[in-house]
């Protein structure tokens, strides 16, 4: 009975989510004056919440679709949470993405996203993310003032890169950030 009542739930959050999905593509496809009926040519269009792109997913991640016949990877415990197979080896080797287990599947084959998706709708949100955490320290040594101080001073020896030139003489890295990057 538990089961069942968890599949249910499942189905429930599934279900709100493509609601959701779908009433974001409609505001998509209105703001660029694309006609409804160039969704799913031939085919009537509703006009109701009811109207469906079809099942497919997103990643949490990347924000990108997944394809049909690629591996994806969903919350354990019945979240609204995907991951596809690049996100997932990043969040399996680095900081987790999600606080529960993934469980891994396949896309079904005719689980393509909607014809309205733009190509890298979500690559600009990405590749800011991932900028984000290469360049943007949170490893902080010490409070002053109530300021986190994220970079320490520390002297560049003569067998250190950043050396060769005559002009440079130290740098400012967090700890672990020399670690990752041993230049020190």
């Amino acid at each position: 009975q538990a089961e069942d009542e968890m599949r249910q739930k499942l189905l429930e959050q599934r279900n709100e989510k493509m609601k959701t999905i779908n009433r974001t593509l409609r505001a998509i496809s209105q703001a660029t004056g694309e006609d409804q009926g160039a969704l799913h040519p031939g085919v009537d269009q509703p006009t109701d919440d009811t109207k469906d792109f079809g099942e497919w997913w997103l990643c949490d991640s990347c924000q990108q679709p997944l394809k049909p016949s690629t591996q994806k990877f969903d919350c354990k415990k019945g979240c609204d949470f995907t991951l596809c197979q690049v996100c997932f080896k990043r969040h399996r080797t680095g900081p987790r993405l999600h606080i529960h287990g993934l469980m891994r599947s396949i896309v079904p084959e005719d689980c393509n996203p909607p014809s309205v998706w733009k190509e890298g709708d979500g690559r600009l949100q990405h590749i800011e993310t991932l900028l984000d955490e290469q360049f943007n320290c949170n490893n902080f040594e010490d409070v002053i003032d109530g300021q986190p101080v994220t970079f320490k001073y520390k002297q560049v020896g003569g067998s250190s890169p950043t050396a060769s030139h005559p002009a440079v003489r130290c740098v400012f890295l967090c700890n672990q950030c020399t670690l990752w990057r041993c230049i020190l």
